[in-house]
């Protein structure tokens, strides 16, 4: 079912206000993983352990349900 009128508006709001928090996530995440693959970063790799164990937790406040089947 499409959003309209008001709420497609807040929708969207919501939406590009959170979109620079997940570039950063993003750019973050994306540099963890150069760091374990051209570095052997050990702890890149605990950060990105606990990230996705964080993520995946009911209480995150990131959590999705469907992270649950990957």
């Amino acid at each position: 079912m499409a959003s309209t009128g008001a709420n497609a508006t807040e929708t969207y709001d919501e939406t590009a206000q959170c979109s620079a928090a997940f570039k950063i996530l993003r750019t973050m995440i994306a540099s963890w993983l150069r760091d374990v693959t051209l570095y052997k970063n050990v702890f890149a790799d605990y950060q990105i352990s606990h990230f996705y164990r964080w993520l995946k937790t009911p209480t995150s406040l990131l959590y999705d349900p469907a992270l649950r089947r990957t």
